[in-house]
């Protein structure tokens, strides 16, 4: 985790280093150019990479929620760019470049600025219940360590997947389970699968988002916000068709197939036994 900070952090240096660099050498077409474009791609980053699943494919360690954290790196480029458009007041470049390596330097440091929330022990079975508003994802995950029978409470698992008051990131998840997970287990993240081929049990990001009239009763009956993310583990289906779902927020519940289409968005974490570790160190 430090090892990663600290990368993260020099590679924002040398990005402005080379903006400041090249910028220096451009004209003021190509110095605005080049800060456009930069920051085009740290909004693409935002929306499209930041805390989701292609990173942990691409990055495979248990510190990928550090490790993507690209922002910093993009927008010191940009920052360094920036000191070189002469056209704009000294002042005013100073201001906007460290404003923007601030809010950028909080997408880094969030984890540790934001209050983390207490958490608890309280338990269904197998099921770790969330005590809190923001900790389904940390009971989640505690929960699909308990059934494999490695014994950890809610509580922990705020620490170690980086809870806050405003939740948990997938990549948080991610990072919890790997880091609780013993050597024979691998920790697989699933993309893309249907309701027919799920490895139970799995721990999924579940939402509602659907605009069909007749999926309102989730709202309704059911008491999802829509927009709201939501983590639970699909524990196993039953005989008459079923799936048994421990759900922290109220227990353990029976989804059927339509509600897993509905409410699933498709990102899952199973965890495989006799595997050799293949986890790289982190310090926690």
């Amino acid at each position: 985790m430090i090892f990663a900070i600290c990368l993260i952090s020099a590679l924002s240096v040398v990005t402005f280093l080379c903006g400041l660099k090249i910028g220096h050498r451009l004209g003021k077409k190509g110095r605005y150019s080049l800060l456009i474009v930069s920051l085009l791609i740290g909004i693409g980053y935002v929306f499209f990479l930041r805390d989701g699943s292609l990173q942990i494919l691409l990055i495979r360690n248990a510190n990928t929620i550090f490790y993507g954290k690209w922002l910093l790196i993009i927008t010191g480029f940009a920052a360094g760019v920036l000191t070189q458009i002469s056209s704009v007041k000294m002042w005013k470049r100073t201001v906007l470049v460290l404003a923007l390596l601030a809010v950028s330097s909080m997408d880094l440091f969030s984890y540790f600025i934001y209050p983390r929330p207490d958490g608890g022990n309280v338990t269904e079975k197998w099921l770790c219940m969330q005590t809190t508003e923001s900790t389904c994802s940390a009971a989640a995950a505690a929960s699909l360590l308990r059934i494999h029978g490695i014994e950890v409470s809610e509580k922990e698992m705020i620490r170690v997947c980086l809870s806050t008051i405003k939740g948990t990131p997938w990549q948080g998840v991610w990072r919890g389970v790997n880091l609780y997970a013993p050597p024979e287990h691998k920790v697989v993240l699933i993309r893309g699968i249907d309701s027919k081929n799920i490895e139970f049990p799995m721990l999924i990001s579940a939402e509602f988002d659907s605009s069909n009239e007749e999926h309102t009763k989730y709202v309704s009956q059911w008491g999802w916000k829509p927009g709201t993310p939501h983590s639970v583990v699909l524990f196993e289906r039953t005989k008459d068709g079923y799936l048994t779902v421990g759900d922290p927020s109220i227990g353990i519940d029976r989804w059927d197939d339509e509600a897993l289409e509905v409410l699933w968005n498709g990102q899952g974490i199973v965890l495989k036994k006799n595997f050799p570790d293949m986890r790289e160190n982190s310090d926690q």
